[in-house]
């Protein structure tokens, strides 16, 4: 390739970024993580990065520990990875890159392969075991990866030119029909049959974009389906091994007769239907060499490890697209010939360290390509009913996102005429603001733990069941504040309220949401406006609910006009949200729940 070929520039100034990209990630991680292990250990307890162990056990498998405390206020939760010291993360011995499996009330379910070894120290040892927030560099892959998208024939002839917007994308006709029908017949709507009807007819690229509740995941599975059926190897990836699962259960679903295998650790199975086989690598499956035609889901690292032991595929399919980044998408477009992606660059972006929202707004693999390339939008949901709809259809999707017939009259049934919180309660009202006062909290606010508490009491007393109530929190502090809150006054029921931050709830949804907006400190705000601010964290939150929101907020937060016209844009958004909600007050008498009849939920 001749130096001075255009193309060729090209090729190497994406090179360049991709690799500053990730050489600045690694950097800014590291360097946050070291600020995190200077602190004092009294602050990084307080703060929620340090947790400390009273007791430390064997596992019920070689590779995996118990560690025991007396309370947990960390920030701590499973997939989180920490490093096992003696109160100071630059002491030794120090182990890193424990994974948390598993989280329990008064113990976390751990694994490192050098378990044996860090028990029998510990055991010997005794003395103050703390856990730390920890990191895994994994610079190496992404480099190699890069590295590889200029030296091999896929890299070459089909990633590069994808991503640099010189590739040609046709799209068989014929193929085209025969999906677009099977689609209709399989029930679903035109924009669904459009997106697996070129998803399945493309040359080499397609993206389809997936509003909250319009039916993505299904989508995905039809598509999956069809392209196995054809005699296909399609690998489904995305960033966490939740999405993959989601979308490997999906498929089962609409498909059991289909050869699927999860590929990854024994954690990495949580929440896959128990049918779907997991094994550690791909060679270890039982249908590895007699099979054709299958669909192993892994995520993008696995494709540059022993997991999949150089495997190709015929198509790489992405779910949550919209959260990866061009460096880890490349880790799985390098081990294919065509690339589906499934996204919503309305929703949560890739978490960048070294980058701004503000100033980089294409962020991810889909938002680099959506743009340029052939897509769809699915534009009916199912989930949110008219009211819910018509916020995010105005802010983020032009006007296109309807309700379906099946959701948009849907309402919440509740008999609480005669409590004081029947105003913020009320089916009458889908969308409610709760207002709280300009104050002092900033990651944790009590009071609106204890009135989400409340809430949550009435709505149970009313008849709502717990697992179809939905509390989102910007900050794991205040996540795991509700929680205890919630606990307290409720006991086991509590367990059946899903409590988490945004990021933990995207693809998830409740018959009735409660977002806690947590801060009341205008100062600290604006310090972490990029955060506290940012549409999209906004849109997956509100959006989870089908029939009910309430959120906790101080609207005096919404008055502040900054300078940063991308910033303000997003303020004017949250008034927005906040006009077309009805406005109330926490009643200052007593609540008495037991007043409250019980009812139902309909649709």
């Amino acid at each position: 390739m001749n130096s001075f070929n255009p193309g060729h520039l090209q090729a190497i100034s994406l090179l360049d970024r991709l690799r500053n990209l990730v050489l600045d990630e690694k950097e800014a991680a590291g360097a946050h993580l070291r600020e995190i292990w200077r602190r004092p250990l009294i602050e990084r307890i307080e703060k929620g990065w340090c947790l400390p162990l009273s007791r430390i056990q064997p596992g019920p498998l070689p590779y995996q520990l118990i560690l025991h405390f007396k309370e947990n206020l960390s920030r701590f939760r499973e997939g989180d990875l920490v490093c096992l010291n003696p109160g100071d993360p630059f002491e030794q011995p120090c182990w890193h890159e424990l994974l948390i499996e598993e989280e329990n009330s008064s113990s976390l379910l751990v694994s490192n392969k050098q378990a044996p070894d860090i028990l029998a120290f510990c055991q010997s040892h005794q003395q103050l075991w703390t856990l730390d927030t920890d990191t895994m560099d994994l610079t190496a892959y992404y480099l190699n990866a890069i590295d590889d998208l200029g030296k091999t024939r896929i890299g070459r002839e089909r990633v590069l030119p994808l991503l640099l917007g010189q590739a040609d994308n046709a799209m068989d006709a014929d193929d085209y029909q025969f999906a677009h029908e099977y689609a209709l017949q399989s029930e679903c709507n035109d924009d669904q049959a459009d997106a697996i009807a070129s998803g399945y007819a493309t040359a080499l690229d397609f993206c389809t974009q997936g509003p909250p509740g319009t039916g993505k995941t299904r989508t995905l599975a039809h598509l999956v389906s069809l392209l196995v059926e054809k005699g296909e190897r399609v690998l489904v990836t995305a960033h966490t091994h939740m999405a993959i699962n989601n979308a490997l259960n999906k498929i089962h679903e609409l498909a059991p007769e289909l050869p699927i295998v999860k590929v990854s650790v024994a954690s990495g199975r949580k929440a896959l239907n128990p049918a779907i086989d997991r094994v550690d690598r791909f060679n270890l499956w039982e249908q590895a060499s007699t099979a054709s035609h299958y669909v192993v889901g892994a995520t993008p690292f696995a494709c540059r490890s022993s997991r999949l032991a150089n495997l190709t595929f015929d198509t790489v399919i992405f779910d949550e697209a919209s959260q990866a980044t061009i460096p880890l998408a490349l880790m799985a477009m390098l081990s294919g010939k065509r690339y589906l992606f499934f996204g919503d660059h309305q929703q949560l972006p890739p978490v960048l360290q070294s980058r701004s929202r503000l100033h980089d707004r294409e962020a991810s693999v889909f938002e680099q390509l959506i743009h340029n390339r052939e897509s769809v939008m699915l534009t009916e949901t199912w989930r949110m009913n008219a009211p819910l709809t018509r916020w995010p259809s105005t802010l983020f999707y032009d006007n296109r996102l309807t309700a379906s017939p099946l959701s948009r009259t849907r309402q919440l049934s509740l008999h609480c005429n005669d409590t004081p919180l029947a105003n913020i309660l009320s089916p009458d009202a889908p969308m409610v603001w709760l207002d709280q006062p300009l104050g002092t909290a900033q990651s944790v606010n009590a009071t609106e733990a204890e009135r989400i508490a409340n809430l949550c009491r009435a709505l149970i007393k009313g008849g709502v069941s717990p697992d179809e109530i939905g509390v989102v929190a910007p900050f794991r502090s205040q996540g795991r504040q509700i929680r205890n809150v919630l606990h307290t006054l409720l006991g086991r029921q509590a367990e059946s309220i899903v409590t988490d931050t945004v990021e933990r709830m995207q693809g998830q949804e409740r018959d009735v949401i409660l977002l806690s907006l947590t801060s009341t400190d205008s100062n600290f705000v604006r310090a972490i406006a990029e955060f506290w601010y940012q549409p999209e964290r906004l849109n997956v939150s509100v959006t989870r609910a089908r029939s009910k929101l309430i959120i906790l907020g101080c609207a005096e937060l919404l008055d502040w006009t900054p300078d940063n016209p991308l910033l303000a844009r997003w303020i004017s958004g949250f008034r927005a949200l906040h006009a077309a909600c009805l406005k109330t007050d926490w009643p200052t008498h007593d609540i008495d729940v037991n007043r409250m009849s019980h009812g139902t939920l309909h649709s």
